[in-house]
C-alpha cells in the first residue's frame, strides 16, 4: 500500500545536512497492516540512527503511542542529535519513553496475528528489539479486536491484571486472546 496515509520514510537534505522525513499516519491501524509494516520495517533498517542524520516528523499526518514506541525503540531509547518535532509529537514520545523506562514486565495488545508465530506484528518487533539490545523483560502478547471486534475497558483492565501478575516471573507467557478470555457482561 503506497497511498498518502501509509507510514513511510523519505530521505532529504538541506543546509543542516541529511534528514529522514517521516510521512503518512504512524498509528496502530496503519502499522497493523502487514504490507505497511513490512515496507516500514525495511525502510527503518536502512535508516539507522546516526549523529549525521536528523529525523523530521513535521510532515506526519498522525502519530499515536504505537508509532511513538516504534520510533523510540528504533532510536535506541534516546533522542537523535537533530530532530524536528511538534510539541504534541515530543510530548507523545516523551510519554512513551517514560512508560518504558525501567520496566520489569510489559504487554503488547495487537489487532493482528502473525500466523506461524501466534502473536501480533508489533509484539514481534518489540520483542526482537529488546532481544537485540540484550534487554529481555518478561512480557505478555495480547491479541484483540480482530475482524472489527471492540476492545473495551474490560479487555484493557484484564490485560493490566495479567501484566501485574507476570511481574517477577521469567518464563515466557503464552498469547492471551482477549476477546475469547474476557466475556462481555
Amino acid at each position: 500500500m503506497n497511498d498518502d496515509t501509509s507510514p513511510r520514510l523519505h530521505t532529504t537534505a538541506d543546509a543542516q545536512g541529511a534528514w529522514v522525513q517521516l510521512q503518512g499516519r504512524w498509528g496502530a491501524a496503519e502499522l497493523g497492516q502487514r504490507t505497511n509494516w513490512r515496507a516500514l520495517k525495511q525502510a527503518l533498517s536502512s535508516n539507522r540512527i546516526s549523529p549525521d542524520v536528523g529525523w523530521d516528523l513535521e510532515s506526519l499526518q498522525w502519530l499515536d503511542h504505537i508509532g511513538a514506541q516504534l520510533l523510540w525503540q528504533h532510536w535506541q531509547h534516546q533522542w537523535p542529535a537533530r530532530v524536528r518535532v511538534s510539541e504534541a509529537q515530543r510530548a507523545m514520545i516523551e510519554r512513551v519513553a517514560k512508560v518504558l523506562a525501567g520496566k520489569r514486565v510489559y504487554g503488547v495488545v495487537d489487532r493482528n496475528v502473525s500466523f506461524g508465530w501466534n502473536t501480533g506484528i508489533i509484539y514481534e518487533e518489540i520483542s526482537a528489539t529488546m532481544n537485540r539490545a540484550g534487554a529481555y523483560v518478561p512480557n505478555i502478547p495480547f491479541i484483540a479486536g480482530l475482524g472489527g471486534e471492540d476492545i473495551t475497558a474490560e479487555h484493557i483492565n484484564y490485560a493490566i491484571d495479567k501484566i501485574i501478575a507476570q511481574d517477577g516471573k521469567a518464563e515466557k507467557h503464552d498469547t492471551v486472546w482477549l476477546n475469547r478470555e474476557v466475556k462481555r457482561k
